[in-house]
């Protein structure tokens, strides 16, 4: 009787084990199973006297060169022009061109002529996602027109990535974060963008003995900031501060100009000082002041790492002077410009001599700025320096008004 069956699967042999009479020994393969595999066809070659590489715009033909003498005017097969294309695809990559590729259209080989295709990427569309736990004051093409600075054709991912930095250091900002996703049309993607609104109001109260021995030495300060007043990124901010019995009031307005940067500032400042110092308290000295500025300033490069920008401002500052009841007039022009909490130095003010008339001033600012920044760590704070000089004749000067140089780090 037949008890067990078993199969030696190296091998290939069937066994057959019985007991007594009828037992059965093994089974050997037959000749047909013994016969070889077939050897594959080998792969057809052709031989070529030209390569062409279209549709690429981002390197010159002649790049490819090296990569194509090698495969002229000898049989290669169709892995070769693959493996060509690969390398072609390689090349984008490793330059940020991470969704174009290079790819072996059918029917490229023709009369001793074959064609490689390049398909760079573009991004088809964005997808905008607030997030669930974000404000909603802030316009959506605010950060849709800044996101589409880093979306030319083809989609180079450096500079998306510089786009998204910039606005991960924008006030108006908590967050934001990219994915992308293949889209429907060869080359092209999908990219979704999550963000998070920051809070746009803020107050601070300011005490410091940073005023003048002769009003009063200790001051403090309350400043209220509203940075997203109409949904644009505008800012609104508006200060007091009080020291001794001196008052000074200050309102500002800056408006985003363009998405590259740009912005459109004004600011009113209004003062009263009265002297309080012995002897001179008992004179009843007192000043008033005034001062208004406008300034356009214009980045000319920017990106995560560093910063250059050029700014015109202009202005004016009247002073009243009472002293025991007669008033004299005094209008300036001065350009020194402060860095709060910095390290400065280099400041001239040439004074404004043969005053004839208005008030008005007016000076160019070069500011330039660093921002040391590297991909594992935080955003930091921007660095800058200053260069302001007065230009024409202002407040009715025979020449330059005055001139001021400042460097803060």
């Amino acid at each position: 009787m037949l008890r067990q069956a078993g199969r030696l699967g190296s091998l290939g042999v069937l066994m057959l084990w019985g007991t007594g009479w009828g037992a059965i020994g093994p089974i050997l393969p037959t000749a047909a199973q013994n016969l070889p595999s077939p050897a594959p066809n080998p792969e057809p070659t052709f031989v070529l006297q030209s390569i062409g590489v279209e549709g690429g715009t981002v390197f010159p033909e002649a790049t490819w060169a090296p990569l194509v003498q090698p495969l002229l005017n000898r049989p290669i097969a169709l892995t070769a022009l693959r493996e060509l294309a690969a390398q072609i695809t390689q090349r984008y990559q490793d330059s940020g061109y991470i969704t174009s590729r290079a790819i072996v259209p059918a029917g490229a080989i023709a009369n001793g002529r074959a064609t490689i295709r390049i398909l760079e990427g573009r991004i088809a569309r964005v997808d905008l996602e607030r997030a669930s736990d974000s404000p909603n004051r802030l316009q959506e093409a605010y950060v849709r027109e800044r996101v589409g600075l880093g979306l030319g054709v083809p989609f180079d991912f450096g500079k998306l990535e510089d786009q998204l930095q910039l606005l991960r250091t924008d006030p108006l900002l908590a967050d934001i974060r990219a994915t992308l996703a293949a889209g429907e049309g060869e080359g092209e993607s999908v990219l979704r963008i999550v963000y998070k609104e920051a809070k746009s109001f803020s107050a601070n109260v300011g005490l410091d003995n940073y005023g003048n021995a002769a009003s009063g030495i200790y001051q403090g300060t309350v400043t209220l900031q509203e940075g997203n007043l109409s949904g644009r990124g505008d800012r609104l901010v508006g200060s007091y501060g009080r020291s001794g019995n001196s008052d000074n009031v200050a309102l500002g307005y800056q408006l985003p100009v363009g998405v590259q940067g740009a912005s459109l500032s004004l600011r009113a400042s209004l003062g009263q000082n009265p002297v309080t110092e012995p002897p001179f308290d008992t004179l009843n000295i007192r000043t008033e002041s005034q001062v208004y500025e406008l300034t356009y300033r214009q980045p000319l490069t920017r990106n995560p790492r560093h910063e250059v920008a050029l700014s015109l401002g202009s202005g004016s500052n009247a002073a009243v002077l009472s002293w025991m009841g007669n008033r004299s007039i005094s209008k300036t022009s001065n350009l020194a410009m402060g860095c709060p909490n910095r390290r400065c130095c280099g400041l001239v003010k040439m004074p404004c001599k043969g005053m004839s008339g208005g008030p008005g001033r007016c000076a160019l600012r070069f500011t330039w700025g660093w921002r040391p920044w590297a991909p594992q760590s935080a955003p930091t704070a921007l660095r800058t320096g200053v260069f302001s000089i007065g230009v024409g004749k202002p407040c009715g000067c025979n020449g330059w008004g005055s001139i001021a140089i400042r460097c803060c780090w």
